[in-house]
């Protein structure tokens, strides 16, 4: 047990086999979370509620516009200068503090207009909203916090943040699903999620680590030059994250506009069957994007890539093939109220597997550095969904599905052809060289 509590030790396999078991309990601890509500809310509610999330996730992403992904390649090879990585840390994070007040100035007037086409402006949903919107503020801290432990290869405690916010959020939760009505219960399933990013935070302290800010480090004296190298990586990631983001949560921003509640209840609960892809983005995080960024050639860099690509493929793949197959048995996750999309239960899944696949392989390539030409890709996407929701609507939840099918598989290919041209240009460079 003492692997799970501190550094692990050097056996890489005792290492994986320890923070795998650990996230797998966590991540299953959320998915069961997920579906009790799921079974436990009203369509139309549950249709609140996912509106609402979605709200917030938008939210998040506008504040984000690939920042993270300037963190990995600006730390390098300094893993070792805690000075170093705290000013990374600082320049990071003070950006998305900024870019947070930002866009709560675009999203709150948004939400606000369209949950009141819906009816849904009410104290209950307004309350839930308010506590969704600090709880995302207290996010970005815990993000930051778990990204200086990735970097530092401090695996077993971000496996255990993970895990101490997944049970302090799931016994809030029961507890409020055993005390308050259905038709009440919203503002407390947002409560759950503060009380378990504070947990999480709480943890990361308790392992010695704090947030960059208070008395510098004394060798941060290059910290405009930290901030230059930052504003580098970012540049070009700035105007494609924010076509990428109003891409990604257009369809649910879109569907409060233009559906109801029910589909948007039903095409939220389908997507959450896909959130067995947690336990791989988690393990993608903590092993092999650090793995990528400190890699010491290019040579070295593609060989652990393609072979990274390969499993992540082979167990995406599988996971669509169950669904596929075995219909019924993932239903039941979802409860009689959703029988009408069995047979297009595999059409609701395929969607988000297909952004998982482009966003693992955009991530193998940012660790590193590599964030151009992302622009065309994501304008074309975003141009091809827009054109589908205007002409084909949504007024049933398998238009939903097909049209994140469809825009999804731009992005995949369009990640896998600069994947591919990258690997192949780096390798013949340091042929060369």
């Amino acid at each position: 047990m003492k692997c799970l509590f501190g550094k692990l030790p050097d056996n890489l396999w005792v290492k994986f086999a320890a923070v795998t078991g650990t996230e797998v309990l966590g991540i299953l601890l959320t998915a069961v979370t997920g579906f009790v509500t799921i079974h436990f809310l009203p369509k139309e509610i549950y249709g609140n509620y996912i509106y609402i999330v979605s709200a917030i996730n938008f939210l998040l992403a506008l504040s984000e516009l690939g920042i993270n992904h300037c963190f990995l390649p600006a730390v390098g090879v300094r893993v070792e200068e805690e000075g170093y990585i705290k000013a990374v840390s600082r320049v990071i994070l003070s950006q998305r503090f900024r870019f947070w007040f930002l866009s709560c100035l675009l999203v709150v007037p948004y939400w606000g207009w369209t949950s009141f086409q819906q009816g849904w402006l009410q104290p209950l949903g307004i309350l839930t909203f308010l506590i969704l919107l600090a709880g995302s503020w207290l996010g970005l801290n815990d993000q930051m916090l778990r990204m200086n432990a990735a970097v530092k290869r401090w695996t077993a405690t971000v496996a255990r943040s993970n895990f101490s916010s997944t049970v302090a959020r799931t016994v809030f939760l029961f507890g409020s699903f055993l005390l308050i009505s259905p038709h009440h219960v919203l503002p407390a399933i947002a409560l759950a999620s503060v009380v378990g990013t504070l947990a999480s935070i709480a943890t990361y302290r308790h392992c010695g680590f704090t947030l960059p800010f208070g008395k510098k480090e004394a060798a941060v004296d290059n910290e405009a030059e930290i901030n230059q190298h930052v504003q580098s990586i970012l540049k070009p990631l700035v105007l494609p994250s924010l076509i990428f983001v109003l891409y990604s949560n257009f369809g649910g921003m879109i569907l409060g506009w233009i559906s109801n509640g029910k589909v948007i209840a039903e095409a939220g609960a389908v997507a959450r069957l896909a959130a067995v892809l947690l336990i791989i983005d988690r393990l993608s995080a903590l092993f092999v994007s650090p793995s990528l960024a400190r890699a010491k050639t290019e040579l070295e860099y593609r060989f652990l890539a393609l072979r990274f690509q390969c499993v992540y493929l082979l167990m995406v793949c599988l996971i669509e093939l169950s669904v596929l197959i075995f219909p019924s048995a993932w239903l039941l996750l979802l409860g009689h109220k959703y029988s009408n999309v069995l047979s297009i239960l595999w059409l609701g899944t395929l969607g988000p597997i297909l952004m998982n696949i482009s966003g693992f392989t955009f991530t193998m390539m940012s660790c590193r550095g590599y964030t151009k030409n992302q622009l065309p890709i994501t304008l074309f996407s975003f141009g091809l969904q827009i054109l589908l929701y205007v002409s084909w609507g949504a007024s049933d939840v398998r238009h939903v599905f097909i049209i994140n099918i469809c825009t999804a598989a731009v992005f995949v290919i369009g990640q896998y052809v600069l994947f591919i041209r990258r690997l192949c240009t780096k390798l013949a460079v340091e042929s060369i060289a």
